[in-house]
């Protein structure tokens, strides 16, 4: 089965508009909505159509090699076809209405396999851009609204690189922070040095004691505040004795085969919150790591 027809069959299985956009026939309408895995015949299309195009198979078509990994490219055309069988006003615009209806139901249910947010899908990323080629010299105008569909990743040459895409921070007790989106760690033992005596001006080196620190940038949402321990406005605030508590912060992030989880030991230290007018809110949580943290593979 093509890749252009596994689309095709995705989009005809969840398709959920009625009345005259409906897939099945009823008594009331003269067309139903039919779906092609290919470009239709000219001047035999089908009033009511989704064409669904492309040239290779899923990961197999644009690719970008790199020393390390290649960045992969898959592009789709998807055209929603709708024929104008009366031009009088109101029915012209029902039919512009019935287009732009056709043009949401196929995003719709592309979302749900290819959604970077929800982390559904492979890909990294999803860019959608429509374009308008309505053919309108005929008695019977032809609204033509394709687009085109291009998703992106990024594979390692090594199977066993885990990615950063679907990474996820979470907290002991099970929050995850669905919002972060960079988190940075960096931690190890001071190095404390010493020149001796002579001319080589060389030090040498003695060991102090750990330090780390860990930076987690995240969007801010509502639903990370409330009155629970473990919300943003509570870690960092509460605490035992004097001292601001340890919390156990986890890192995960995911290969085809294993997930590799790093534990930390933090101290919540700081919150940078930055709203900017033309972008979105971020808080940046920033801890000091207070012990050697652990790496384990499952």
């Amino acid at each position: 089965m093509s890749q252009a027809e596994t689309i095709k069959n995705l989009l005809e299985t969840n398709w959920a508009l009625t009345g005259s956009l409906s897939k099945t026939s009823a008594s009331n309408m003269n067309e139903v909505v039919r779906f092609f895995d290919r470009k239709q015949v000219e001047g035999n299309e089908w009033p009511k159509a989704i064409t669904v195009e492309k040239i290779n198979d899923q990961l197999d078509e644009n690719k970008f090699k790199h020393p390390h990994f290649t960045e992969v490219r898959d592009n789709y055309t998807i055209t929603c076809h709708f024929r104008v069988v009366d031009v009088n006003p109101s029915t012209y615009s029902t039919s512009l209405t019935n287009a732009e209806n056709m043009a949401k139901e196929v995003q719709r249910i592309l979302a749900t396999s290819y959604d970077p947010h929800a982390g559904t899908g492979v890909f990294f990323t999803a860019d959608a851009t429509w374009t308008k080629s309505d053919i309108l010299d005929g008695a019977q105008p032809e609204l033509i609204r394709s687009m085109k569909f291009t998703l992106t990743k990024i594979s390692s040459e090594n199977p066993n690189v885990v990615e950063g895409y679907k990474g996820v921070l979470r907290i002991s007790g099970g929050k995850i922070y669905t919002e972060a989106y960079n988190v940075e760690s960096a931690y190890g033992m001071d190095q404390i040095s010493e020149v001796i005596v002579g001319n080589s001006k060389i030090p040498v080196f003695f060991t102090g004691a750990f330090n780390g620190r860990i930076n987690a940038d995240m969007f801010l949402s509502s639903a990370d505040i409330g009155g629970g321990v473990t919300d943003i406005n509570h870690i960092g605030t509460d605490l035992v004795k004097g001292e601001v508590s340890e919390n156990i912060f986890l890192q995960q992030y995911s290969n085809a085969t294993n997930t590799v989880t790093i534990t930390h030991t933090i101290k919540i230290i700081n919150f940078d919150v930055v709203g900017f007018v033309e972008d979105l809110v971020k808080i940046k949580m920033i801890g000091e790591i207070i012990s050697h943290p652990t790496m384990a593979v499952a």
